[in-house]
């Protein structure tokens, strides 16, 4: 998958939001698709190699946080 600015990759997830800090376009602003299987992705940092996770149990459109774990997400059309 190519490689997207935050707003481009994440597209419509609606009140998603995560901190991101450096220069405009910078690694640290750039986020990477990657195919876990049966239609699902993880949504990775191309500075820290960490994914996109929700945190855990937490109501629909909660802030989103940086993490190690495995969260994967799947995308639908609007």
């Amino acid at each position: 998958m190519p490689v997207g600015s935050a707003p481009r990759a994440l597209g419509r997830m609606g009140a998603l939001g995560v901190a991101v800090g450096g220069a405009a376009g910078g690694n640290s602003q750039q986020w990477q698709l990657r195919y876990q299987g049966g239609g699902r992705y993880w949504i990775v940092n191309q500075a820290t190699g960490l994914v996109l996770d929700g945190g855990g149990h937490v109501p629909s459109g909660s802030v989103t946080k940086q993490w190690s774990g495995n969260v994967q997400w799947t995308f639908t059309a609007v």
